[in-house]
């Protein structure tokens, strides 16, 4: 994703994937995996419990070169989004509709 904007700064805003049952540690484990072996995001913002608990597991062991926050839900992303220091100038989203990522878009949207 990075290659389309290689001078931007990238945050990503990617929510739990919730219908995967018992596949979802393991693939939210490939998306933390895809993102630190092909993109170069400055920002990753986690919404779910699912995917921050992956994310978390996956860089213990490995490092990487962005930050990392994790909301519990869109609603508390909202809510603390002052915790994010910089968001850079584009944003990707990606999550499940469960996850109500459309109510982070819609508050940008406003703001």
């Amino acid at each position: 994703m990075s290659f389309l904007y290689p001078q931007k700064k990238l945050t990503y805003f990617l929510g739990s994937i919730t219908d995967l049952g018992d596949l979802s540690n393991k693939v939210h484990k490939e998306l933390a995996e895809f993102c630190i072996q092909n993109t170069s995001p400055m920002n990753i913002v986690l919404i779910g419990k699912d995917i921050s608990k992956a994310f978390q597991d996956f860089f213990k062991k490995e490092k990487h070169p962005f930050n990392i926050f994790c909301f519990n839900s869109s609603e508390d992303f909202i809510e603390n989004k002052d915790s994010v220091s910089s968001l850079g100038e584009i944003l990707y989203f990606k999550g499940s509709s469960a996850m109500n990522l459309k109510k982070i878009i819609d508050f940008f949207k406003q703001t």
